[in-house]
Formats: structure tokens, C-alpha cells, sequence
């Protein structure tokens, strides 16, 4: 009766793709991004290996997709998850260049000078390096990070900023801002834009009739081309993916945008100015609507805090300002050589500022309400990664959330920040969901749970993926499924776990309803493709390796019965192989008092 036949995804290749997501991608947990090879930086931190090497092998956090079970368990230890609790806060990680994983576009040497930074879409960090005169795209989602040129030819890039699919470049000896749009949106480019964004920039263009419903992607594609050569033919003076302003902005360096797309632009004379970008569909211009100037220059730094603009100045006599451009003002709130040794970048942290400080080498962070300057990081020069990192000449830094990137300008290095708890919390999901169905480490003794219990939890461990999935969809403004690429775990994975939540309640229901004595002694290794394996293999043994569908049929009913009877208390002793890779449970249900249809 396939009305009484539940699917029943193997639990452990579900546990196996949880690890795979958490060891291929950063994940997205309680607004900061977990990954193994964080857990791997833990263990190689010197006040924490003595603890965690013992518990966890290198094995088992070198990010490959091995399909053991041991892995699963040994990241996920009760035993290393306390030790994170009581010894980390957060955990740094070099992004660039990667360490453990090194590849072609991803090794010593690819960035020489980073100084300013942007985050893109999915996780993209757009990095502007001084020495090499380029901008790079780093896929930072993912592990290992991926690393590809996305503007070159540039003369000391400085400041990058990134707003509605275009890239913003300061061209500090220039003194130019260049951009790019990464959509074909902006600056139009048919070949990249669907049916419909063609007729959409169609009626933009004021070029569109009735007639243009039915044409093809083609017809629209060569209508809208024209209309952009035309345009352009007007412009023949201008600079190629030059921001095109009225007056000239002396060596910017650092850039940034409020909530109403207003461009900020911060120089190194100690100018700011506020501009009005405005596209025609074939380049961007600018309009400059107001400008402050401040009594201190080399202003790197610019963010928006509470809808509030701070300024960082590097220079001696500089620090931090606030600014106010609906009366002209500004003020200092935290000073070179006092609150702060020499600052250099900001970004909004939790609705607090962090910004560099490359005169002590340290991160910190400063409550715009209370004026307080805290460190964030600060355990002096140096490279090193894990619980208590260490930097050379911090410069460019951009937050997300609760995860931090920050670019090394000395030692050509992209490191990323996160906080612990997350990271734990994951890892303690990972371990209950694999321990309900009796995982366990060798030569220790699996944990066994009662139906309910199981279902409550799979529920918790479903309910906290479906969560997580739920945040991102709300920061990235989607519906639609997401996927590593966004920072969750698989869409299979969630399906596997409906599915299981689904059938363990639909077997508590048959059960309840024929047989409520076997509710209690329900076994939920009985549901793992292992034991299920062995069970068909039984039903296989005889003069065929491969039987016919009616000696199949005829077998099931006696080797069900063989089954429950080695389970079942019975007048005889059944006999079980000692090294039996199947062990025998026992109950102590007697056979006789089964049900049977």
C-alpha cells in the first residue's frame, strides 16, 4: 500500500552535504560568515593547539569534500566546541593570499599595495592596489577565494566605492574618478540585458511603440544599439568611463555613498565634496552640490554611520571628523596621537565606527554616542591569523555585518574578521543532527533517542538552516532559493530535512495507530541507507546475484521476519557473528507479541 510508504533521505549524506557547504563556502550565520578553514586557523593558534589538535586532525579541516563520517563528528566535538566558547571572541583569516589551498590566482605576489576596498554583490570585495595600478575582484564567498583583474591601466588607484551595479574609481595622480558598470544597466549594453530590461531601456530612451511587443531579442538589441551609437557620437570629447564633472576634484581618495545615491568624494588637501551622479544611458556625469573643507588633509576614509558622514585624516594634526553638510560644519571626535595613534580608513561596525590605525597596527572601534575608542584587534605587529591576529600597516576596511575585511597594505594582504559564537552555533547543529541518527566516533557509544525525541530534534536543526536562509533572503531582498553562492547551505539540504522532519511524523502516525508498544523501541539507525543496504543484500543471498522480481518478492516477507526475530526476545538464542560489521539490538519485545498484516 503506497499510501503507508514514506521517502526517507539518508540522514548521512544530508550531515556529509552540511559539512560540504560549511568547508566550500562562507556561510552566513547570525549576520557573520562561518567556514572550516576558520576552525582550522583556531587550531593552528598557538594558545589553542595544545586543546584542539588532540580532538580534531589536520585531516579534518583541510576544506576537501570527503564523504567520511569521522570528519563530521570531529569538527563538531563537544570538546572543541567548549574550547571556542571559553578561549575565542573572534577569528581572523587570510583571504588573500591563500595559505592552505594555493592556486594560479591566488598565491604570494597577487596584490602588492592594497589600500581601498568596496563589497560588491555576493560577496565580491573589490580591492584598488597603488603599486600595480589595478583593481581586483575577489570572490571572497567562497573557499579557496578566487581572484581576477577587473580594471587595470589605472595611475595609484585609490579610493573604490561600489553603488547600484557601477564600480567608482579615485584616480588619486589623475586626479580622476573612473567607473565601471559591472550590469549593462547603467551604461547600457544590450548584449547583457534580458528581453524585458531591453524594452525597459527602450522606453527610457523615449523609443518605444507598440509594435516593439513583438519583436525578438535580436530586433530589440539592434533598435537599442542605435539609439546608444547616436548618443554617443555626441559625446566625442569626452573621456571614456570618466565621471564627468563641471569643476576639477584634486587628487581624491576615498569615496563614498549615501542612502540617495549622493557620491562623497574626500581629497588629499583635506576637501569634501557631495555630487549628484546622472546618467544618459551611455555615461555618467556629475554635479557638484555642495563642498567642505577641513583643516587637516590626507582624508582616506569616508562612511556613513547613522545616516551621519565621518571623515578620517592621516595626517599629524588629523583624526576623526564628523560631518555636516546641511550647515558646512564639522567636528573632531577623536584625535592623531591621542584616542587614536594615526588613522587611516573607517567603515560603520554595528552602528559604531571601526577604523584602521596603522600607527599601532591595531583595529578599533569608537561609540559615536559616547566618544569611547575601544580595540578591536590589537596585539601588535606581525602576520599571524587565529583568535589573536596581527597586522603590519592596516589600511583600507569594509564591514559586512558582523565580518570584517581588511587589506595589510605592507604585507599584500586581504584578511577577513569574523566573531566565533556563530561558528560554534553551526558546528553544535552539525553535531545534533548527526548524533540523533547514532553517529559516533570510534570506541565511543552511540547515543539513542526515542522517536519524539528525534523529531523535536531535527525540527531545532531544520528550523535553525531555514532561519539562516531566512536572514539572507531578507538582506538580499530576494525570494527566490539561495544557494552557497548567497551564503546558506544547499536548497537539497533543506528538502532533505523537510523530508526526514516528514516521514519520521508519518511513521510516529502509522505506528501510533497499529503498533504503539514498537514506538518506544524504534530504532533510528533502522532508517540509514547502511542498515537498509544490509537488509537488501539478505534479501539478495541465494543462487542469483541479482534475483528475479518474484523471488525478490517472496524473500522480502522471510527476511523481514529473520530480522525482527534476531531483534525480538524468541525461546532460542539467534546467532550473531561477533565481528558482525551489523551488530544485533536486542530489545526486549517478544517476538510473538508483534503485529502482523
Amino acid at each position: 500500500n503506497l499510501n503507508i510508504v514514506s521517502v526517507f533521505p539518508d540522514a548521512v549524506h544530508v550531515a556529509k552535504r552540511k559539512r560540504q557547504s560549511f568547508s566550500n563556502w562562507f556561510l552566513w550565520v547570525d549576520d557573520a560568515r562561518v567556514n572550516l578553514v576558520q576552525l582550522r586557523e583556531l587550531r593552528n593558534d598557538p594558545s589553542l593547539y595544545s586543546t584542539l589538535s588532540e580532538k580534531i586532525p589536520l585531516s579534518a579541516v583541510r576544506n576537501r569534500d570527503w564523504q567520511d563520517v569521522d570528519s563530521i563528528l570531529q569538527i563538531s566535538d563537544v570538546a572543541v566546541t567548549d574550547a571556542l566558547k571559553d578561549n575565542a571572541v573572534v577569528v581572523t583569516h587570510t583571504v588573500v593570499p591563500e595559505k592552505y589551498r594555493i592556486t594560479d590566482d591566488n598565491k604570494k605576489g597577487i596584490l602588492k599595495s592594497p589600500v581601498g576596498m568596496t563589497m560588491g554583490p555576493l560577496g565580491n570585495v573589490f580591492i584598488s592596489d597603488v603599486e600595480t595600478g589595478k583593481v581586483v575582484k575577489v570572490r571572497a564567498s567562497h573557499y579557496p577565494a578566487s581572484v581576477s583583474i577587473e580594471v587595470d591601466s589605472l595611475d595609484c588607484p585609490v579610493g573604490v566605492a561600489y553603488n547600484n551595479g557601477v564600480l567608482y574609481i579615485a584616480e588619486s595622480r589623475k586626479s580622476a574618478i573612473v567607473y565601471k558598470d559591472l550590469t549593462g544597466e547603467t551604461v547600457v549594453e544590450p548584449s547583457k540585458l534580458t528581453v524585458k530590461q531591453l524594452q525597459t531601456k527602450l522606453k527610457d530612451a523615449t523609443a518605444w511603440d507598440d509594435s516593439d511587443k513583438k519583436k525578438s531579442k535580436t530586433s530589440l538589441k539592434e533598435k537599442l544599439q542605435k539609439i546608444l551609437n547616436k548618443k554617443a557620437s555626441k559625446k566625442k570629447t569626452m573621456v571614456r568611463n570618466q565621471l564627468q564633472l563641471e569643476q576639477d576634484i584634486i587628487h581624491p581618495l576615498s569615496l563614498a555613498f549615501d542612502k540617495d545615491n549622493h557620491l562623497f568624494v574626500s581629497t588629499k588637501e583635506g576637501k569634501i565634496f557631495k555630487i549628484k551622479v546622472e546618467k544618459d544611458l551611455v555615461s555618467l556625469s556629475g554635479v557638484v552640490i555642495a563642498e567642505i573643507s577641513l583643516n587637516s588633509g590626507l582624508l582616506y576614509g569616508l562612511a556613513f554611520v547613522n545616516e551621519k558622514l565621518y571623515a578620517a585624516s592621516h595626517a599629524d594634526n588629523g583624526g576623526i571628523f564628523v560631518v555636516n553638510f546641511q550647515d558646512g560644519t564639522f567636528e573632531k571626535v577623536a584625535r592623531n596621537g591621542d584616542e587614536c595613534s594615526k588613522v587611516h580608513s573607517l567603515t560603520m561596525y554595528e552602528n559604531s565606527l571601526m577604523f584602521t590605525d596603522t600607527g599601532d597596527h591595531s583595529i578599533k572601534v569608537l561609540n559615536p554616542v559616547t566618544g569611547k575608542c575601544t580595540p578591536y584587534l590589537a596585539n601588535g605587529k606581525g602576520t599571524r591569523d587565529g583568535k589573536s591576529a596581527q597586522f603590519v600597516q592596516p589600511a583600507g576596511l569594509i564591514a559586512k555585518r558582523r565580518t570584517v575585511f581588511i587589506v595589510d597594505c605592507s604585507t599584500g594582504c586581504l584578511r577577513m574578521v569574523s566573531a566565533v559564537s556563530p561558528l560554534v552555533k553551526y558546528l553544535e547543529n552539525l553535531r545534533e543532527f548527526a548524533i540523533t541518527f547514532g553517529l559516533h566516533l570510534k570506541k565511543r557509544s552511540p547515543v539513542a533517542f526515542t522517536l519524539d525525541r528525534t523529531i523535536t530534534r531535527i525540527q531545532e536543526a531544520y528550523d535553525f538552516d531555514c532561519q539562516c536562509v531566512e536572514q539572507v533572503k531578507a538582506f538580499l531582498g530576494t525570494t527566490a532559493q539561495t544557494q552557497g553562492p548567497q551564503g546558506t547551505v544547499s536548497s537539497v539540504v533543506l528538502e532533505d530535512e523537510k523530508r526526514i522532519l516528514q516521514s519520521l511524523k508519518e511513521i510516529k502516525s502509522h505506528l501510533s495507530q497499529h503498533a504503539p508498544q514498537l514506538l518506544d523501541v524504534f530504532k533510528m539507525k533502522s532508517l540509514l541507507t547502511l542498515i537498509v543496504e544490509n537488509f537488501f543484500s539478505e534479501m539478495r543471498a541465494g543462487s542469483y546475484d541479482m534475483p528475479l522480481q518474484l523471488q525478490f518478492d517472496f524473500r522480502f516477507s522471510r527476511t523481514l521476519k529473520e530480522h525482527l526475530k534476531q531483534m525480538c526476545r524468541t525461546k532460542f538464542c539467534y546467532y550473531t557473528n561477533a565481528k558482525s560489521h551489523y551488530p544485533r539490538v536486542k530489545s526486549n519485545l517478544r517476538y510473538s507479541e508483534l503485529p502482523k498484516m
